[in-house]
């Protein structure tokens, strides 16, 4: 590790992550759990620092720096940002575009989103080949994706660097229509064809069956609406933009009470 620096900014879960996977790259079956153990700490405990969910206290902080052996330097800025709470986003203050649904349906084919993002990447040319090739769409898709999004005032490709105008796109979807209906079964059909074409490594699709309160489903709703805010500020703000991902939850009733 590099210690040339005298001010250090060690970020804590951030170095414990990249040291779980250097030891997991050195033993392929080196696990959470025995990375727990070395530091002394709960699996449980150690799944929710590397999650963000829980924070070090000093004592622990400094056990775990110990534990993994870093010098002076390296140890006091760990503890140190390690004490630091961690600035929580709300998801209520996030600005967005909100678009209306009928200038939604204009451009409700997700690639239209999707290119949006594509000229936020580390490598984009603004060329509408490269574009077709990246996103796997046609020359003429591609073509009219783009003039789309010029004329409804969302993008300027007027400079060499492309800018997408105004902040993020939202669409306040309490309502169902024939182009948010489509733009949801799009999304469902690309995650179908990725668990069946893209490896492990680029993909994470999960999902749980539970038991609840109908009631409660608008309280899931907005937990849901402000993870996915929150987990997009943070994975746009981390290290360089290289790929355009699709990133969807799904809350839907499996039993159906037919007597109400």
């Amino acid at each position: 590790m590099n210690t040339a620096s005298a001010n250090l900014n060690v970020n804590p879960r951030q170095l414990l992550l990249e040291e779980l996977e250097r030891r997991c790259q050195t033993n392929p079956r080196y696990s959470l759990r025995a990375f727990a153990k070395a530091l002394n700490l709960s699996p449980s405990a150690l799944s929710m620092i590397l999650r963000g969910e829980r924070g070090l206290s000093k004592n622990l902080a400094s056990q775990v720096s110990k534990k993994l052996g870093l010098d002076p330097q390296m140890s006091e800025s760990f503890i140190r940002n390690a004490l630091k709470r961690k600035k929580s986003i709300n998801p209520e203050s996030y600005k967005f575009n909100q678009l209306s649904l009928d200038r939604f349906a204009v451009i409700s084919e997700w690639y239209h989103f999707a290119i949006l993002s594509l000229i936020e990447t580390k490598d984009f040319k603004p060329v509408i080949a490269w574009i077709s090739t990246r996103l796997e769409i046609s020359l003429a898709e591609a073509r009219a994706g783009v003039e789309r999004l010029v004329r409804l005032n969302l993008l300027d490709t007027t400079k060499e660097k492309w800018k997408q105008i105004g902040d993020p796109i939202f669409l306040d979807n309490d309502k169902s229509t024939a182009a948010t209906r489509r733009f949801q079964s799009q999304v469902l059909e690309r995650a179908i064809f990725s668990l069946e074409n893209d490896p492990m490594e680029l993909r994470e699709l999960n999902s749980v069956t539970i038991a609840i309160d109908p009631r409660q489903v608008d309280y899931a709703k907005k937990k849901i609406k402000d993870f996915l805010i929150e987990l997009m500020n943070e994975l746009e703000a981390k290290g360089p933009r290289r790929e355009v991902y699709h990133l969807s939850t799904q809350l839907y009733p499996v039993s159906k009470n037919r007597g109400n």
